[in-house]
């Protein structure tokens, strides 16, 4: 999967073709799964200058989602680790099955009293109290 965060453009290869997409910033919070068609044009400009192969390529179908968070915040969208006796890491909404092995892997390395190897901090779940909740800029 490649992901340009300065536009949201994201590729990959899906079975013989190219899955491709982008997130439109103007859009709001919504659950209307419509695919926006008067995006199209927007996306293919980025398209073809991201991946010029696109440029001869056709569109055989199209479809829109939703993306699921901890927070509802939009100034974070990091998933949750952990609490005092509690051990959980959830909030990944569709990057879960992508993060899940490193993930799994600090979740247990906490769970016995081991150093993570990285600093786990910004996922923490008081986050949301003090209010310092900040996160990627950019989601597609």
């Amino acid at each position: 999967m490649v992901i340009d965060f300065e536009t949201t453009f994201y590729f990959h290869r899906e079975g013989a073709g190219v899955l491709f997409g982008m997130g439109d910033k103007k859009e709001g919070s919504t659950f209307d799964t419509t695919v926006q068609w008067d995006f199209l044009p927007q996306v293919i400009e980025v398209a073809v200058k991201r991946l010029p192969a696109l440029s001869d390529a056709s569109i055989s179908h199209a479809w829109a989602g939703l993306v699921r968070n901890v927070a509802r915040r939009e100034s974070d969208r990091r998933p949750g680790c952990g609490v005092e006796g509690l051990y959980l890491i959830n909030g990944f909404s569709g990057h879960g099955f992508q993060h899940s092995p490193a993930a799994g892997r600090v979740l247990a390395d906490l769970i016995v009293g081991r150093d993570p190897g990285l600093d786990v901090s910004p996922f923490a779940l008081e986050r949301f109290a003090r209010a310092d909740a900040t996160g990627e800029r950019y989601v597609v």
